[in-house]
């Protein structure tokens, strides 16, 4: 570590000195920048992460990493390991009560966007691949693989019982898997019955490098002992069917495979080679045995060690590393007309990309993608992306704004409530974002108002959220002022400001950002919509007895303003539609709010998901 610390400080030319990262307790799926943030990292400084003598940084699922690298670094980013950074064991193939279980491949060790140097003192290993079995009949599971995969189960495919699961993976670091299940049918030793024994897989463990599980062993007359969990791989099931006498056909688990070792495959066991036996679990970063028999299935593959993405990744240092080091191909594609309510996957898929690469997909300069519905987001990011994706924006990206409050219909007494603004961005799924240009969630409607007069109702609408949301309607019910129905001003198309209400209506929002608010009065904005000023409110007589101004739209991701009703002594004007992510002003006479503003929308509506920022640019709203 020395030699790297060293080698920063003097590279000089205004490099700060490093950030010193311990990594001293076992982690699991470690995103190393997000770590580096939680632990005090300014987020400039070169960044010397070091995983301690017997740490374990590990991955619970096959589809993500132990260690994952990506995000900005401005000044680069190092790792020594001590410790061991391990893959998630794939799980062995075998039979359910519902039918054919397939194994399945282990996972990643690390995963970088970035160029990466690496001393390794320690273990790096992907995970095991799970042994195979036979897709047909019965058959011994295969071994789970290393990195804590799962055995195989074994089910008697004539009636679906018995079943057995697989020997379950190790959990704890440093265990090993658990052993195989033994389930039998019929007169078990029998000369002249039927039967039949075979065994679930074992599980793979978490001890690196480590040994692999012995396999099921049902030779006739050397018993049946049942397959072994491993330090690494696990040992896979065997089988045995006695058919009349002393006819038997039989199939001996295979060794699950130690360090980075293959599994061993099933193999028959000297009389019948038809007969259906488990291959043991893969070692680390190593493939699982094949199953045998006449519908034998191969072993799942070993997880990659190192998976560089775009990127470069050294490693120095007389450790051990169980696994290839891959170079996946990127999908790279540029946006470059507007769009409205673009799901991205289904772009990307349009446009060329195989659904499995990693995709890094940029929005060009001045290109707008912006929705026409609150509901909708500007942008959906979600379903498959197997390997990564990326999103580069230079362009702007818009949730829908928010309609301001106000009359219902023609003559109506009731006043509809101001709506919130929609989301720019939806994600169901993880991903990385450089944003280097506007992300701005739709802003809220303003508070329509409603003012008594003889005989009826007047109601006056609040302007529009920024992001293209009407202004409220305005209409009187009775006989002072004279009754009508006007509508708000229209929402602006992109780049554009809302039209002016009409009447009592409110300003409609624009769609420039950032954008100026409409003035009170009903004006149009290029963000929010100015709210209605001044609508009378009328005693018996038709006397002037009030004044009731309505609230202005919100600027982006922001809220509309609430409107008011004073007295005319107090006098007061409309709310001022939002200025760029401004919260749309409140009518601004000396009252309480008869009626908010609807919320702002988000800029990026999480649900359950994360964003890596490599660059934040501005961003107008929520990220929840």
């Amino acid at each position: 570590m020395a030699g790297i610390h060293n080698a920063l400080i003097g590279a000089g030319g205004g490099i700060p000195d490093p950030f010193l990262l311990s990594i001293p307790s076992n982690q699991a799926d470690l995103n190393l920048r997000a770590f580096a943030i939680t632990n005090g990292w300014d987020q400039q400084a070169p960044v010397i992460a070091t995983i301690g003598s017997g740490v374990y940084v590990y991955s619970t699922s096959t589809a993500s990493p132990a260690l994952t690298v990506d995000g900005l670094w401005p000044f680069g980013v190092n790792v020594v390991n001590n410790g061991f950074v391990l893959g998630k064991g794939g799980n062995g193939g075998g039979r359910s009560p519902s039918g054919f279980v397939a194994p399945t491949n282990g996972g990643p060790a690390i995963s970088s966007t970035v160029s990466l140097s690496i001393i390794n003192a320690g273990v790096i290993g992907g995970g095991g691949g799970g042994g195979g079995c036979s897709s047909a009949g019965n058959t011994g599971g295969g071994g789970g693989g290393a990195g804590g995969g799962n055995g195989g189960p074994a089910t008697w495919s004539a009636t679906g019982t018995p079943t057995a699961s697989g020997g379950v993976g190790a959990t704890a670091m440093g265990g090993t898997g658990g052993s195989g299940v033994l389930i039998s049918v019929g007169a078990v030793g029998s000369n002249t019955q039927p039967w039949t024994v075979m065994h679930s897989g074992a599980g793979g463990g978490w001890v690196a490098p480590g040994a692999g599980g012995a396999g099921g062993n049902v030779t006739p007359g050397g018993g049946f002992a049942v397959p072994t969990g491993g330090g690494a791989g696990g040992g896979g099931g065997g089988q045995i069917f006695v058919v009349t006498g002393s006819t038997r056909q039989t199939g001996n688990g295979g060794t699950g495979g130690s360090a980075g070792a293959v599994g061993g495959n099933g193999a028959n066991g000297g009389v019948d080679a038809t007969q259906s036996s488990g291959g043991g679990g893969g070692g680390w970063g190593a493939a699982g045995g094949a199953g045998v028999g006449t519908s034998g299935v191969a072993g799942g593959l070993g997880g990659a060690a190192i998976i560089q993405i775009d990127s470069t990744v050294s490693v120095s240092g007389t450790g051990a590393v169980y696994g290839a080091t891959v170079s996946p191909p990127v999908f790279s594609a540029t946006i470059s007309t507007d769009q409205i309510g673009l799901n991205l996957r289904t772009w990307a898929l349009a446009n060329g990309w195989n659904g499995t690469d990693a995709a890094r997909i940029t929005v060009a300069s001045n290109v707008y993608i912006y929705s026409t519905s609150t509901a909708t987001p500007g942008l959906t990011i979600d379903g498959s992306w197997p390997a990564s994706i990326e999103l580069i924006n230079a362009g702007f990206i818009m949730g829908m704004g928010g309609k301001g409050g106000g009359a219902v219909s023609d003559g109506s007494t009731s006043i509809s409530a101001a709506t919130a603004g929609g989301a720019a961005i939806s994600l169901g799924v993880n991903v990385t974002i450089t944003n280097n240009s506007y992300i701005a969630g739709g802003g809220g409607g303003g508070g329509g108002v409603s003012v008594t007069g003889p005989g009826g109702v007047y109601i006056a609408g609040g302007g529009g959220g920024a992001g293209g949301g009407d202004g409220g309607a305005s209409t009187g019910s009775g006989l002072c002022p004279t009754p009508g129905f006007f509508l708000g001003g229209t929402g602006g198309i992109i780049n554009t400001a809302g039209t002016n209400g009409a009447g009592f209506g409110g300003g409609g929002g624009g769609r420039i950002l950032p954008g100026a608010g409409g003035a009170a009065g009903g004006n149009g904005g290029g963000a929010g919509g100015g709210g209605c000023s001044s609508v009378p409110q009328h005693a018996s007589n038709c006397a002037l007895a009030g004044i009731g101004n309505a609230g202005g739209g919100g600027g982006w991701g922001a809220s509309g303003g609430g409107s008011k009703i004073g007295s005319i002594a107090g006098g007061g004007v409309g709310g001022t539609g939002g200025s760029g992510n401004n919260s749309g002003g409140d009518a601004t006479n000396p009252t309480a709010v008869q009626n908010a503003g609807g919320a702002g929308g988000n800029a990026v509506s999480l649900n359950g998901f994360s964003v890596t920022w490599n660059a934040e640019g501005t961003r107008w709203g929520a990220i929840s």
